[in-house]
């Protein structure tokens, strides 16, 4: 296959995935809203003309990060309840790649490995 072929394949197949999985997204909350009416969050199945239809009803939890950074600055939060919050570290990779100090120790723990490639393919000129 020729790279002009690859390149226009991609970019449809692409469009494509993106169509589709905005409609199955659109058709799984739909089905959802109907077979979840009235349940509690977990899991239930239903057998329908045939199918055998597992449905997980979920709630998704999360912090108000402003006001959370305010209450741990007042110190207003047990130690209870800080044991319930998980730090994750993330590196500010700009800042590092800028940094005018010795890194080695820092550097020790930074893994670097490839990152999947991004490829936009869109038709017309520069």
């Amino acid at each position: 296959m020729e790279l002009m072929d690859m390149l226009e394949r991609s970019r449809a197949l692409a469009i494509q995935l993106r169509e589709i999985k905005k409609e199955e997204m659109d058709l799984r909350v739909a089905i959802a809203d109907i077979l979840g009416e009235g349940k509690a969050p977990g899991t239930h199945t239903f057998e329908q003309d045939g199918f055998i239809i597992k449905l997980k009803l979920g709630l998704n939890h999360s912090l108000i990060q402003d006001e959370l950074k305010e209450a741990l600055e007042d110190e207003r939060l047990s130690e209870e309840e800080l044991e319930l919050l998980r730090t994750k570290y993330d590196l500010r990779l700009a800042d590092y790649k800028k940094a005018d100090f010795n890194t080695d120790v820092l550097d020790e723990f930074v893994i670097v490995k490839p990152s999947a490639p991004t490829l936009t393919i869109t038709l017309g000129e520069l």
